[in-house]
């Protein structure tokens, strides 16, 4: 945005610290900053000595000048201890309530704007207001725009919500203090969609499990200042600073710790971090500043899709999407509800990056879920530089998960979802070649034989093949069919699958089987299904017939 030069005011003779603005950056924002520093007289905040334009028209802020380094600088040396932190987090909550108390928020509360005045936590000071934002403030800045350091940002801010309150510095003032204790942030990720993503899906990790010594009532409210509730969090940092002054000096983490207090707290249960498997589909963003909601309108059968799978759906601040599914039931069948998804979205939106994954998840949602999420984000940023129509980027797990009537194929950067079959099963291979079938001679036989005397009466037999998992029913049914297609090649063959994600629904073979007849792919869209039906049944009728049989079917 700018450059920093220390100057010398001529005035007092002090010096200053003056930011000069890049004629390229928005003057309004300028204004802004200069006008929320003009308000703000507090120790913890950065003092504004003047501010104007040079006589060639560039903005100018003059700032007191400080001596020291910021937070960020401190920690990628060290941790602080509790008492630091404790010291760190009422200073830091002090200056924050008397920005919140003059109808401001900071929206990038963050180490690299917390300075350390002679490198000492007790002087910290908040600087850089170039994006914080009155209350009831027209929004400077296009949809779609993503303001304020993502590894901080509030759940609501990370969705890009119009409506901010001062609780969104609170969840970044939560983020710094568990950075400060444990070492490493609470949300970090490669990707700036994984980021958003988890911190609005995922928990934030538990401060006492990467800080044995923490205090259980420092760390209960930072969990607090977590929440993904606003207004579950302390509302605003004079609320907060009375909060942390009911909370005790505590002594230096250099001090020897009583025997047994760094040991990690039990467990609750043996089923507290309960394994599950997670799949998450992300969605690329659609026009240039247009936040998600405006930018995506979503089809009936699409929307029917994300309704099957019990998917939980969030807009980005950067206009992306990212929809989790699972946690419960059989994972081949979640994958599948998920992949369809995914397939339903291409559908309709062909050059938009379209990613799924899948990883394990737990029941609190630990950062495990962090690992689909993103390699969700990972396969969407490399999709996104492909031309063209694109296939639906998934993973390694999500590959090996799908059954063998969806059509991937290995890409330059990993695997490709293309469509799903709704033609009979296929036979499987071994090391990409096909296998002999053996072991069927006589079943395949009987079929082949009923099948002849169907032709030839003409009369209908049904049969029934039932055996335990592996046994070979499904190459049973795929040698069969091909058989019928060798002796018989106008035959028409109407297969439906049975999916056990359509437990309950009686019909669902016969619906299968009738897609299949009519050539109808579940990806295509609602009229595509509606034409095909015209088409198979016009002159078989009256008209009012018809239209009654196609609504039926």
């Amino acid at each position: 945005m700018g450059e920093v030069f220390q100057a010398l005011d001529e005035t007092t003779g002090r010096l200053v610290a003056l930011k000069l603005i890049r004629e390229a950056s928005d003057g309004a924002r300028f204004e802004r900053e200069a006008h929320a520093l003009a308000e703000l007289q507090h120790p913890a905040i950065v003092r504004l000595v003047a501010h104007g334009s040079t006589a060639e028209g560039q903005h100018y802020l003059a700032l007191e000048w400080l001596e020291g380094e910021d937070l960020a600088a401190l920690l990628r040396r060290r941790r602080l201890s509790v008492d630091e932190t404790l010291t760190l987090a009422r200073r830091v909550a002090s200056g924050v309530g008397e920005v919140h108390s003059r109808g401001m928020i900071h929206r990038d509360i963050k180490p690299a704007n917390l300075f350390l005045e002679h490198g000492e936590v007790g002087q910290t000071k908040l600087l850089d207001f170039g994006i914080a934002r009155f209350e009831g403030q027209t929004r400077m800045t296009r949809t779609g725009a993503v303001i304020g350091t993502p590894g901080y940002m509030a759940p609501e801010q990370a969705r890009g919500d119009e409506k901010l309150t001062p609780a969104l510095d609170v969840f970044a003032l939560g983020c710094v203090l568990f950075e400060a204790l444990a070492g490493r942030p609470a949300f970090e990720g490669q990707h700036l969609v994984a980021i958003l993503a988890k911190i609005i899906f995922m928990e934030a990790p538990q401060l006492e499990a990467h800080c044995p010594d923490v205090p259980p009532e420092l760390a209960a409210l930072v969990s607090r200042m977590f929440a993904k509730d606003p207004t579950a969090r302390p509302r605003d940092g004079t609320a907060l600073l009375a909060e942390l002054s009911k909370l005790e000096t505590f002594p230096s983490r250099s001090e020897p710790a009583a025997p047994g207090t760094n040991a990690l707290p039990p467990l609750s249960s043996l089923t507290d971090h309960e394994q599950r498997m997670i799949s998450v589909v992300m969605v690329g963003h659609g026009e240039a500043g247009q936040r998600a909601e405006d930018a995506w309108t979503v089809p009936v059968e699409v929307r029917s899709a994300a309704e099957e799978a019990s998917g939980h759906l969030e807009y980005l601040a950067d206009g992306s999407v990212a929809v989790t599914f699972g946690g419960t039931g059989v994972v081949k069948d979640q994958v599948t509800l998920a992949a369809r998804f995914a397939l339903a979205l291409r559908a309709h939106y062909g050059k938009v990056p379209i990613a799924l994954a899948t990883g394990r998840g737990t029941t609190r949602r630990s950062a495990t879920l962090g690992e689909a999420i993103e390699r969700a984000a990972q396969r969407l940023v490399q999709q996104g530089k492909s031309p063209g129509r694109l296939p639906v980027a998934i993973d390694d797990t999500t590959a090996s998960l799908l059954d063998s009537h969806f059509e991937w194929r290995e890409g330059a950067s990993g695997p490709e979802l293309w469509g799903e079959h709704d033609q009979g099963e296929t036979a499987r291979t071994l090391l990409g070649k096909p296998t002999p079938c053996v072991g069927r001679e006589i079943e395949l036989r009987l079929l082949e034989q009923a099948f002849d005397t169907c032709v030839e009466e003409p009369s209908a037999e049904l049969f029934l093949v039932t055996a335990p998992e592996g046994m070979g029913k499904s190459r049973l049914v795929h040698e069969f069919i091909q058989s019928i297609h060798r002796r018989s090649p106008e035959a028409a063959i109407w297969f439906g699958r049975a999916d056990s994600t359509r437990a309950g629904s009686p019909l669902h073979l016969l619906g299968h089987a009738l897609r299949v007849a009519l050539g109808i792919q579940s990806s295509e869209p609602l009229e595509a299904w509606h034409e095909k039906l015209r088409a198979r049944l016009a002159g078989h009728g009256a008209p009012a017939q018809e239209q009654r049989l196609r609504e039926f079917l």
